[in-house]
């Protein structure tokens, strides 16, 4: 699944994985993390990084007597503190793989470009973006903005130009 970019500090809703740990993932550390505790999710955070795990209900079957575990899939509120601003968003369980959630502000996105272009030599600089690109994270600085369209189609094998970066 592709990663999810929530810009600026507007409340938004994002996907996270109903039964999986998602994580999120912010531009500085993360100093806070506010959440409603009878909302049965859990999460830690370390870093950059935050990791939201929906916890399961355990509940008896009366008939059976066995235990079965149930997910809520109701929409959980969260608010996390990223240097000076304040991320509000609304978490919304699906029944998907764990997904990564990128926070990101839009003042000085275009300064973070240019250090981290400026910051080695031309070789270096295209490696780590390759590399970045490759683990499916979004470089410093830069847009996502998802195409997925067929570019080139040979025989055995399909090119698909899959993302954007700006």
């Amino acid at each position: 699944m592709s990663p999810q970019v929530v810009n600026d500090e507007a409340m938004q809703a994002v996907e996270v994985s109903l039964k999986d740990i998602s994580r999120i993932v912010c531009f500085t550390d993360i100093t806070r993390v506010i959440y409603s505790k009878e909302k049965v999710i859990e999460i830690k955070n370390e870093g950059k990084d935050a990791f939201v795990k929906n916890l399961p209900i355990e509940s008896i079957d009366p008939s059976t007597g066995r235990a079965t575990l149930k997910y809520d899939r109701r929409p959980k509120e969260v608010y996390l503190l990223c240097g000076s601003k304040t991320y509000s968003l609304i978490l919304v369980p699906k029944d998907i793989p764990a997904t990564t959630i990128y926070l990101r502000s839009s003042s000085g996105e275009r300064e973070n470009a240019s250090k981290y272009e400026r910051a080695n030599d031309y070789d270096n600089t295209i490696f780590n973006l390759i590399k970045t690109v490759y683990r499916q994270e979004i470089p410093n600085g830069y847009q996502e903005t998802d195409i997925s369209a067929l570019a080139k189609s040979f025989q055995q094998a399909d090119i698909v130009h899959t993302r954007d970066y700006t």
